[in-house]
């Protein structure tokens, strides 16, 4: 046994180092190397190799530029607070601040400036302005209900929303009738403005069109709208109507009684009842506030 150990040949550790110089030893690669210059590029042969960075130099510089940025940050608020005095937006904003109001509308001021911030400001007076007119001419037509319809119980708690839920006394097709709201438009105050989809409005006079599905009455406080121009094809009555034939809001969703029908509570009712009776003058009050509206469009343009 320890005989045939000893006879054992002698194997190198590594099997590679004998095929290494066995073979690649022989191997001649001028004839690579030449055929590898022949099809080098002008660019390839004309470049030279830069001495690289060291991981220390970089290390260096990442630390001086954060020197430098701290520094930076450090004057970016000293200047902060010299400046904390500056105005947000233009326009109205500014000629509140020239009255000395600045340190109460600066805080409360919206994120808006320049030209958005205009005509928001716009729009916002705009809409002030025909609730007031709306309350003058309901007024001045003796109209039912007239502190309601101005504006339409509408509020920033109570807003109008386009998700269907929602219930509104409205005029269409010389009727006063209900109608439940599926879309809203609103048109703002910048010049060539177009009238976009929107989900709510908190202001009547925001809105220039709302889309409904109109229920007309049926009998006491129930409404359908199978309406007397829908009910020989037996189809919903949808309106698309402008904000100006809008009512108000109702005070408590109507029981819906079937996907055609509906049941309004009694206090919704006695107002529906009082605005039925005024009918002819609330038709009145639309049409002075359609020419008026007509008029100051036509001045303006």
């Amino acid at each position: 046994m320890n005989c045939s150990l000893a006879a054992a040949p002698n194997i190198p550790n590594e099997p590679l180092e004998i095929l290494a110089k066995s073979v690649f030893s022989a191997v001649d690669f001028r004839e690579l190397i030449d055929t590898r210059r022949c099809h080098e590029t002008h660019e390839a042969a004309a470049g030279m190799q830069t001495k690289g960075r060291s991981v220390d130099e970089e290390d260096q510089d990442q630390v001086k530029e954060s020197e430098c940025q701290k520094i930076m940050k450090q004057i970016h608020e000293k200047l902060k607070m010299h400046n904390n005095n500056r105005g947000i937006g233009t326009g109205l904003e500014r000629n509140a601040r020239w009255k000395g109001t600045a340190s109460v509308v600066a805080p409360s001021a919206p994120t808006q400036a320049g030209n958005a911030r205009n005509a928001a400001e716009v729009a916002k007076m705009k809409t002030s302005k025909a609730a007031q007119k709306w309350r003058r001419i309901f007024t001045s037509n003796k109209v039912p209900e007239a502190e309601r319809l101005a504006t339409a119980g509408i509020t920033k708690l109570r807003k109008l929303e386009a998700n269907g839920t929602d219930f509104i006394l409205v005029v269409a097709n010389d009727k006063v009738g209900i109608g439940k709201v599926i879309g809203l438009q609103s048109k703002s105050a910048a010049k060539n403005a177009r009238h976009q989809f929107t989900m709510s409005i908190d202001n009547i006079s925001s809105a220039s069109y709302i889309s409904i599905q109109f229920f007309e009455q049926k009998y006491g406080s129930r409404f359908t709208s199978l309406t007397s121009r829908t009910t020989l094809v037996g189809t919903n009555q949808f309106e698309h109507i402008p904000s100006a034939q809008v009512l108000c809001i109702l005070n408590s969703r109507p029981q819906v009684i079937s996907p055609h029908e509906i049941q309004l509570g009694n206090e919704d009712l006695n107002i529906f009842k009082n605005l039925c009776e005024g009918s002819e003058r609330l038709k009145l009050a639309i049409a002075e506030f359609r020419k008026k509206e007509a008029k100051e469009t036509e001045t303006s343009g």
